[in-house]
């Protein structure tokens, strides 16, 4: 059996009143690579990107009625699957909102594989 070489992005999108976001459009960027990836929600709300080379992410986040937010610096990892979470904020026109701190990811499993 091969190793993973990929890592998955969970993203849960929440309101000003953490209700999950059904409506929003992920997009995970890889600028260094000139790779992008683009999800909509599945039936329970997330937003999933599976199989992504490993590398340092800017995620962005567009959402009707809602601000569009950007998460930057979400560096990924060989066989991670990481969760992030992202607060939208209400949109009263044209703003982008950047979090431009390195975003905290919460390690939910991480694929490995060793010999003994």
């Amino acid at each position: 059996m091969g190793q993973v070489q990929t890592a998955e992005l969970h993203v849960i999108v929440k309101d000003p009143h953490s209700a999950v976001v059904r409506n929003a459009t992920v997009t995970a960027t890889d600028a260094t690579r000139n790779f992008s990836r683009v999800v909509t929600a599945n039936s329970d709300g997330e937003y999933i990107l599976l199989s992504i080379p490993p590398g340092l992410y800017s995620i962005t986040v567009e959402a009707t009625g809602y601000t569009k937010t950007e998460a930057d610096d979400v560096r990924l990892t060989i066989g991670q699957v990481a969760e992030l979470t992202i607060a939208l904020s209400v949109s009263g026109g044209t703003t982008t909102v950047t979090v431009s701190s390195e975003a905290e990811l919460v390690e939910t499993q991480k694929t490995s594989s060793g010999t003994t």
